[in-house]
Parts: structure tokens; C-alpha cells; sequence
């Protein structure tokens, strides 16, 4: 017995150092800082590969539906299909808040008109004094910013030759503040006129008669010249009930001949 208590006592220092439990030190928990903030960075650096990767994908989707509605639409493509389709597809405008390609890629039916226009519209295509398929969306973009409640309506086609089709129809919009601040800016002010104006037509809808004529590019199978002439004046004087009313809001409003935004209009 004596020795077994001789052993206990003869036990290594070093040994029963080790079993006790360490004190913390600042330098051990500057240590633990440290790795604790590198681990945080490693999984910082590992969301945001996985942020970039995701947003890649869905970068790439858009093209992959473009490839498959290529396959769809070219073999049996007329002029006929893609003008139904066009008046299908923007019905309601698009979204006027999708301005970055990412956008357009999270929004399904902004780049569901996006496909079909990259797989039916040629890439320079004719717009007024305008080309290319990004100014046609900028339109519509415009359209759809300015006024509220968007309504693309077909009324008739008619094939006036094999490559040209003139389309009548009517785009019905309701005015709003920002009516007022993008297209008709001149109406702005305190004046006791420019409030009567604004009072006459603020939130008033109009139907804008609208003439289409798609020019179609038999050997590419995609419109190659688009059209458009809208009315304004029409609905305005039925609204404001005389010419010189009507007048004196669009002489100044930012709208070009074919609808188009015209921001180089004065407005002072």
C-alpha cells in the first residue's frame, strides 16, 4: 500500500499540468479572434461564390429559352403567327422597372417577350428613326413608366402584300402624375390654367388608335421593319372638347409622330 502511495506522489509535474484546465490568456483569445474571423471570411467569400454562380445561371436562362423558341418558332414562322403573338405578349406592356439585363432575367414575362422578340425581330431592326430590338423595349418601357393600366387591343389585319402587314388597333392608357412629369411636363405649374389643364385630364383614360405595319423578311423568317404611328390627337379632343386645348397640351409634350419618347421637346 505504501508503494502504490509513493507512486501517486512520484507522479510526472508535467503530466498533471497538462490535465488541469488552462487559463484563458489574451493572447489565446486574440488567437481565437483571429480564427474565428478568418472562418466567418471563408464562409462570406463561399455565400457570395454561390451568389455569383446562381446569378450566372440565371443570366444563362434567358439564352437557353431563346435556343428552344428558335426551335419552335422558325420551322413553321409567318408573319401572321408573330403579329398575334406580338399583340399577345405586350397586351398589358412590359416592366417598366426591369432596366439591367439581371432584371429582365428574374422578371418571366418580361423575358418571355424578350425571347420571342430576339427570335422573331431582326437585330437592327427599323423603328422610325430608331433600330434595334432594345429601343422597341425601351418604348415599351416608357409606355408602361408613363401611364397606368396598359392595354394593347388588335383590331384587324390586313396583308397589303406578301412581305407587308399593316395592323389597326388601339392602346388604351390611363394619365397619372407621371404622365404629366414624362410626357406632358408643360402642364406642371402653379398657375391656375396649367391646374385647370391638369384637372381636366388627370386620371382620365384614353384610346389611342394605333396604326402597325410589319415588314417581314421571308428568307431570314423575321420582321425586319416595324411600324408605329399613334393618335394622340384624336382622344385628346374628344376629351378636352376643342382644338386649341388639345393643342396646347401636345404641342409641347415629349411624344414623337410615331409615339416614340421625344425627351429633346421644350417644357419650360
Amino acid at each position: 500500500m505504501a508503494k502504490r502511495r509513493s507512486r501517486k506522489a512520484d507522479c510526472d509535474p508535467a503530466e498533471s499540468e497538462a490535465k488541469r484546465p488552462r487559463k484563458s490568456t489574451p493572447w489565446r483569445r486574440e488567437q481565437c479572434r483571429v480564427s474565428q474571423g478568418r472562418y466567418r471570411q471563408k464562409r462570406i467569400a463561399y455565400v457570395n461564390q454561390l451568389e455569383c454562380a446562381v446569378d450566372e445561371l440565371r443570366h444563362q436562362v434567358p439564352l437557353l429559352e431563346i435556343q428552344h423558341a428558335r426551335m419552335c418558332y422558325c420551322p413553321g414562322l409567318t408573319v401572321w403567327s408573330v403579329v398575334t403573338e406580338y399583340f399577345h405578349l405586350f397586351e398589358h406592356g412590359t416592366d417598366p422597372i426591369a432596366s439591367s439585363s439581371q432584371s429582365w432575367s428574374l422578371n418571366l414575362q418580361a423575358q418571355r417577350q424578350m425571347v420571342f422578340l430576339r427570335s422573331t425581330m431582326a437585330r437592327d431592326i427599323v423603328l422610325g428613326d430608331r433600330r434595334g430590338i432594345d429601343a422597341l423595349l425601351e418604348q415599351w418601357k416608357w409606355y408602361s413608366k408613363c401611364f397606368e393600366d396598359v392595354h394593347l387591343q388588335l383590331y384587324r389585319v390586313t396583308k397589303a402584300s406578301p412581305s407587308l402587314v399593316w395592323v389597326s388597333s388601339a392602346l388604351r392608357v390611363t394619365i397619372t402624375r407621371m404622365t404629366l412629369e414624362h410626357v406632358f411636363p408643360h402642364l406642371v405649374g402653379d398657375s391656375e390654367k396649367l391646374w385647370r389643364f391638369r384637372l381636366r385630364i388627370m386620371g382620365k383614360r384614353l384610346v389611342l388608335p394605333c396604326r402597325l405595319c410589319f415588314e417581314w423578311d421571308e428568307d431570314t423568317k423575321r420582321v425586319a421593319r416595324l411600324e408605329t404611328v399613334v393618335d394622340f390627337v384624336t382622344p385628346l379632343l374628344q376629351l378636352l372638347g376643342n382644338i386649341e386645348d388639345a393643342g396646347f397640351v401636345l404641342v409641347r409634350a415629349r411624344i414623337t409622330v410615331d409615339g416614340a419618347e421625344n425627351g429633346t421637346k421644350p417644357h419650360e
